[in-house]
């Protein structure tokens, strides 16, 4: 194309100086010129100047385009040269830092770690395999330092690399210096966090983080940002103290599928945006599973099915502002517990569905509603109610005015379900499926102002009449309903 734009360049000058000849020498009505008089012989020149120039400057631009496109091959031959000569150089950090972390000494293997976490920074088409060696050192098997936690196994789960620790003596890993072994995994997770704490340009946001198997002792992730990230602890083991506090998850993927919480799992003040969080895995008698202050704006947040569940899952002082918060509890234990305790809650669905549960506690105190809804009970495909025997539950001090609290399909046997100082401004109530078989569903010093309140038929249920009494005197809609038939399995 840019040779065919010089050409007709060049034939565009030799033409206007052909049309300029004409004009002299050619014209019909003109007289002719005499060619060898002085001013005939003038113009002449001028013309065959003005062709020359013309020709002259189609040369020159053809012989510039020929040096530019010398020059541009030759620009580009020396960047393939550079960019060859770069691959080979990242390769060559690539092979020395893997053979650093693969070195026995803990010395040599922690200057690996930095090793690889440095040409992270430098290749960025080789990030994410620079990421990839260093999630993987964590897979490699590890012997806790702390007492291991013993739990029931269910015969369908898959197994975990590091359960050859558990019920047997520790099996040392592939290097036997427990304490430098320790440090180097620590400052794994340091250099993982120091480049996930911005999102800046030297940040690793929306790569690939894999810890499948790891066994986490005493991890902290506090401060991360998980911007666009992957991330999974599937089949983990989490031991002592593991840290999530005050991280964020933003359009982040990351499942903790058939994992182990053997300690405390903190995720105070944390942030979860257009996320899809699930826990599926064991708990047992030391989890402690804590939330407060949480927000989740959008996005999806799952707490599923653990099938020992002996510690506790709080969201105390959380805002819940959007999104869906799932639970589900397959029974509570002695000691253990679901705290929402002052959440606010203005637009996330909160829902604590399924499960038998025989002691334990639910503290849903001072809670206050403006919209979105709080339900606890079965699910809508369960045939089955949920059974509360020996657990307390508790909604004294809630505010509500807006969104739905809903008891949907619940037995109480043996429990105590409360509403002291209930206040309702707008919104509902629905505890119109649930039946008491024994144990209490009491309101004291209900305020019901306004809203709607859908219970169970007054003359069936005597604890009841504090909110027909205060609903009638503060101005709340009431409908009696008869209790769903629900019967024990």
């Amino acid at each position: 194309m840019s040779v065919s734009i010089v050409v007709l360049g060049g034939l565009t000058l030799v033409g206007l100086a052909t049309v300029g000849i004409w004009l002299v020498y050619g014209r019909p009505d003109f007289q002719q010129v005499d060619a060898v008089s002085p001013g005939g012989a003038l113009d002449a020149i001028k013309v065959s100047a003005g062709l020359v120039a013309g020709v002259g400057a189609a040369v020159a631009l053809v012989v510039a385009y020929r040096k530019q496109r010398l020059g541009e091959e030759e620009h580009r031959l020396q960047e393939e040269s550079s960019q060859r000569d770069a691959n080979r150089l990242f390769n060559e950090r690539f092979a020395r830092a893997s053979d650093q972390i693969g070195s026995e000494r803990a010395a040599v293997r922690l200057a690996g770690i930095y090793a690889m976490a440095g040409l992270a920074d430098d290749w960025h088409e080789g990030r994410q395999t620079c990421i990839d060696v260093l999630c993987a050192y964590l897979r490699m098997p590890f012997a806790p330092r702390g007492p291991l936690p013993t739990f029931d196994q269910p015969e369908y789960r898959r197994p975990r690399p590091w359960e050859m620790f558990i019920g047997g003596e520790p099996v040392a890993g592939p290097n036997v210096d427990a304490a430098g072994e320790a440090q180097v995994r620590t400052t794994v997770i340091q250099v993982l966090r120091d480049h996930l704490v911005s999102e800046d340009g030297r940040s690793w946001q929306g790569a690939e983080f894999d810890f499948t198997g790891s066994v986490l002792e005493d991890a902290s992730f506090d401060g991360i940002i998980f911007s666009d990230c992957h991330v999974r602890f599937d089949d983990c083991l989490f031991v002592g103290e593991c840290g999530f506090s005050q991280t964020t998850f933003r359009r982040s993927d990351v499942s903790f599928l058939n994992a182990v919480f053997a300690g405390r799992l903190g995720f105070e003040y944390s942030k979860f945006e257009e996320s899809d969080i699930t826990f599926y895995g064991d708990f047992t008698e030391k989890t402690d599973a804590n939330f407060q202050g949480a927000s989740l704006t959008s996005g999806t947040l799952r707490i599923l099915g653990p099938r020992k569940h002996g510690g506790s899952v709080s969201f105390v002082e959380a805002d819940f502002s959007g999104g869906v918060l799932e639970l589900n509890p397959s029974m509570l234990h002695d000691g253990a517990s679901i705290a929402f305790s002052r959440a606010k809650i203005s637009g996330t669905d909160v829902r604590i569905l399924g499960g038998e549960h025989k002691a334990g506690s639910i503290w849903c105190n001072g809670i206050d509603m403006t919209a979105g809804s709080f339900i606890f009970g079965a699910a809508e495909w369960s045939q089955w109610p949920v059974r509360l025997e020996g657990t307390e539950f508790s909604f004294d001090g809630a505010r509500v005015s807006g969104g739905e609290i809903a008891l949907r399909h619940v037995l109480i046997d043996g429990s105590d379900v409360h509403f002291e100082n209930f206040e309702m401004l707008d919104g509902r109530l629905n505890i119109a499926s649930c039946e008491v078989d024994s144990g209490t569903l009491r309101f004291l010093n209900p305020v019901m102002t306004g809203g709607e309140v859908v219970m169970l038929e007054s003359q069936r249920s005597g604890p009841l009449r504090a909110v027909t009494a205060a609903s009638q005197a503060g101005g709340a809609r009431l409908i009696a309903a008869a209790t769903d038939d629900i019967s024990p399995p």
